[in-house]
């Protein structure tokens, strides 16, 4: 599932076992189709991440999108 183009935050989850890293929100960044902010929804900030698709700020894996999306999160 790729995420929406319309810049609402989705929330996702990092597939790595070992991260500590487990719910985050992201959207595409609406300057640019391979930027993307990605941030913990109990954390405040966000990181800018370079890519087709987003990835775990603290790992690197790709972010499954196995959480439903939500409006407004964060």
């Amino acid at each position: 599932m790729r995420a929406s183009n319309t810049g609402e935050w989705q929330l996702r989850q990092c597939p790595t076992p070992a991260c500590s890293t487990t719910t985050l929100r992201v959207r595409r960044d609406p300057r640019s189709s391979d930027l993307w902010w990605v941030g913990r929804p109990d954390h405040d900030g966000t990181w800018l991440i370079a890519g087709t698709e987003p990835c775990c700020p603290q790992c690197g894996s790709d972010i499954e999108a196995g959480l439903e999306a939500r409006k407004n999160v964060g």
